[in-house]
């Protein structure tokens, strides 16, 4: 619970990681056999590790942007540069 307890968790298919913002920035890594199995603890991978860098970067880049009025900027990632050939 990112609100209440300081943790970030960020899930791709069945590999999931929960990040602790406010202590130690630890992250407890997991997989699940399916959308409503239970989470079974593993060692972190190459996988977790990118996950963990891409919800933090993801996470400031959001938090940054509600903190300065600007949420709506954050779809401007989705647009194709105005300099590429035939996007506008």
């Amino acid at each position: 619970d990112y609100y209440h307890q300081g943790l970030l968790g960020w899930v791709e298919g069945d590999h999931v990681v929960e990040i602790n913002i406010l202590g130690s920035g630890e992250a407890n890594t997991f997989l699940r056999g399916g959308p409503l199995d239970p989470l079974t603890a593993v060692a972190a991978d190459a996988v977790h590790a990118r996950m963990v860098k891409e919800a933090l970067a993801f996470t400031q880049r959001s938090q940054n942007l509600l903190f300065e009025g600007r949420t709506l900027d954050f779809f401007d990632i989705f647009k194709a540069p105005s300099n590429v050939k035939g996007t506008n």
